[in-house]
């Protein structure tokens, strides 16, 4: 399952991100029509490095795209768009990002 992390730097601070406030989506190559995935949060790793021992990873979020590649195939893109407690966006897109590729029929062998 394809996971990513939402980091937050506010001087020398890992803050979170404003994660509610986020949208994932998947679209096949060349459609406009962009439909959501849901990004559940599965950790989150604030602070600093003296506090926690090791650098921030912040919020990591997973989707699940098994019902897309299940029900689609071709180059498929995803978006990601994530808003910080200060009102700082980003949107990311991955065109493609991957590619489902039906796999080939077997055919019957007569012995």
């Amino acid at each position: 399952m394809p996971s990513f992390q939402i980091p937050d730097s506010l001087w020398g601070r890992m803050a979170a991100p404003k994660v509610d406030n986020g949208e994932t989506a998947h679209r096949v190559v060349s459609s406009t029509d962009w439909h959501s995935l849901l990004a559940v949060v599965v950790a989150r790793d604030y602070g600093t490095t003296e506090e926690l021992g090791h650098f921030p990873t912040g919020t990591l979020l997973r989707a699940d795209l098994s019902g897309v590649t299940a029900t689609m195939s071709g180059l498929i893109d995803i978006r990601l768009q994530v808003q910080d407690l200060t009102g700082n966006a980003i949107e990311l897109l991955l065109e493609p990002a991957f590619a489902v590729v039906a796999p080939p029929r077997s055919r019957a062998v007569r012995h």
